[in-house]
C-alpha cells in the first residue's frame, strides 16, 4: 500500500470510525460459561467435497476454542468474521476439553465413505496460543492414522505458517494430504487493510505462498471474499476474479470463494442493521467462477460453513435459492462448469442482478466509507444489534 495513502488524513478518519465501531460491537460479545459446554464440539456436520477429479463427501468439525487472537487485539478482528461469538473470547480452553472435543466429533464416525476432514477452531490452528503444540500433533496423528481420510483442512493465519511447522506435519501426515486455508481475501491491499482490517499485508501473503511451493502433501488453500463491504456488485466480481489470479501467483492451488455472510455481532452486521450492506448474488457467484476457470486452480464456492451459523447468506430470490444452492454443492462434487452455466430462475431474478450490475459509484472507497458513517445513527444501529437474538 502506498505510504502517502496511509498517511493520508481522510484515510485515517475512515481507519479510526470502523476501528472504534468494531471495538464496541466486539464489547457486545458475552460468553455464558455457565450454558456453553467446553468439552463438545462448536459444530459437526457432514458436506460434500471434489478430491482429485471425483466426488467425496467430507465431515466438517468447528471446536470450540479460545477464539482467534488475531480479532481478541483491541484493533484486531476481522469485519465479516463473527467466529468469536463461537468462542471462550480469550479465556484459554484446556487441552483435555478441547481433546474432548475432537474425539466426541469423531469418534464413531464412520470415515469409509468420507475421505475428507476439516477441522477448523475459529481462529488460527497452528497458533501455539490457540492449539497447544502437542494438541496439535495429538490431533494430527490420530487423523493420519485413520485410514479412510485422503484429505483434511486446517485454517492458519500468515504469521504462523512458518517452514517448521510445515515440515512437522509432512513428517506426521505421512498417508494423508493436508490442505491449509489461508485468508487471502482480496489481492487490493487496501480492502484489505481499511475495509477488512484483515492485518494481512501483500507481502505476508507472499511468504507464505511461497512456503507451499515444492511440497506435494500439503497444499495452500485460498479464500477469496466475495463482496467485502463498500463495492458495488460489478466491483465485487471483478475484485474477486483479480484476487483468484493473485492467489494462484502466489502459490495458491486450491480456491475457495467465500461470499459474505452476515455473521452476528460484526461490523458487517452493523451495516446490514442499518441498511448499507446485504450479501453478495450468487449469480455473481457463478460470474466469477466462469471469469476464472482459466486459472490452474481447483476452485470451490463456499461461504457456508460458519459457526455460529450466519443471519443471512449469498442467495437470488425465494423460487430459485434452493435450486441455487443445490447446484452449488452440485459443482463443489463435480468441479463441471456445465452444473452452473445453465441456471434459470422462474421468476427471472438474473434481470435485477443484472441491473445490480449496471450501478456506478464515482466515489472512492475512503469518500464511500465517510458518506455512509455520515448517515448512520451509530447508537441506535448498535443497540439494536445488543438487543437482537441470534439462535
Amino acid at each position: 500500500m502506498n505510504e502517502t495513502t496511509k498517511k493520508n488524513d481522510s484515510y485515517g478518519k475512515s481507519r479510526d470510525i470502523i476501528l472504534d465501531i468494531q471495538k464496541r460491537i466486539k464489547n457486545l460479545i458475552h460468553v455464558d460459561f455457565d450454558i456453553l459446554d467446553f468439552n463438545l464440539p462448536g459444530h459437526v456436520e457432514p458436506g460434500v467435497a471434489y478430491i482429485e477429479g471425483k466426488s467425496a463427501n467430507r465431515l466438517i468439525v468447528i471446536l470450540r476454542g479460545c477464539g482467534c487472537e488475531w480479532a481478541q487485539k483491541d484493533e484486531g478482528g476481522c469485519v465479516m468474521c463473527g467466529h468469536l461469538s463461537g468462542s471462550s473470547k480469550g479465556q484459554a480452553i484446556p487441552d483435555y476439553q478441547l481433546k474432548n472435543q475432537f474425539e466426541k466429533a469423531i469418534d464413531g464416525f464412520d470415515f469409509s465413505d468420507c475421505p475428507m476432514l476439516c477441522l477448523y477452531n475459529g481462529g488460527s490452528f497452528l497458533n501455539e496460543r490457540e492449539i497447544s503444540p502437542s494438541l496439535r500433533r495429538y490431533m494430527l496423528q490420530r487423523v493420519n492414522d485413520i485410514p479412510h481420510i485422503e484429505r483434511l483442512i486446517i485454517e492458519s493465519r500468515t504469521e504462523f505458517i512458518t517452514d517448521d511447522i510445515l515440515d512437522e506435519i509432512e513428517e506426521i501426515m505421512t498417508d494423508t494430504v493436508v490442505e491449509i486455508g489461508v485468508g487471502v481475501e482480496t489481492s487490493n491491499e487496501l480492502l484489505r487493510d481499511l475495509v477488512l482490517n484483515k492485518g494481512v499485508t501483500t507481502e505476508d501473503l507472499e511468504i507464505a505462498g511461497s512456503r507451499f511451493r515444492n511440497r506435494e502433501k500439503i497444499k495452500m488453500l485460498a479464500y477469496i471474499l466475495v463482496n467485502p463491504p463498500f463495492l458495488t456488485e460489478a466491483e465485487a466480481i471483478e475484485d474477486a476474479v483479480a484476487s483468484l489470479e493473485f492467489a494462484h501467483k502466489i502459490g495458491a492451488r486450491i480456491a475457495s470463494l467465500e461470499a459474505v455472510s452476515i455473521q452476528h455481532l460484526t461490523l458487517v452486521s452493523f451495516l446490514a442493521e442499518a441498511g448499507f450492506y446485504k450479501p453478495p448474488w450468487i449469480w455473481s457467484m457463478f460470474e466469477i467462477v466462469k471469469k476464472s476457470v482459466h486459472l490452474d486452480l481447483d476452485l470451490r464456492i463456499g461461504g457456508f460453513e460458519f459457526f455460529p451459523i450466519p443471519k443471512e447468506f449469498t442467495s437470488n430470490c425465494r423460487d430459485c435459492d434452493e435450486e441455487m444452492v443445490r447446484r452449488i454443492n452440485l459443482f463443489n462434487m463435480t468441479n463441471d462448469l456445465g452444473v452452473i452455466s445453465d441456471c434459470k430462475c422462474p421468476s427471472n431474478c438474473d434481470l435485477m442482478w443484472k441491473k445490480d450490475l449496471q450501478k456506478v459509484d464515482g466515489r472512492d472507497i475512503i469518500a464511500r466509507i465517510s458518506t455512509i458513517f455520515d448517515r448512520i445513527d451509530v447508537e441506535s444501529v448498535l443497540e439494536r444489534l445488543k438487543n437482537s437474538v441470534h439462535l
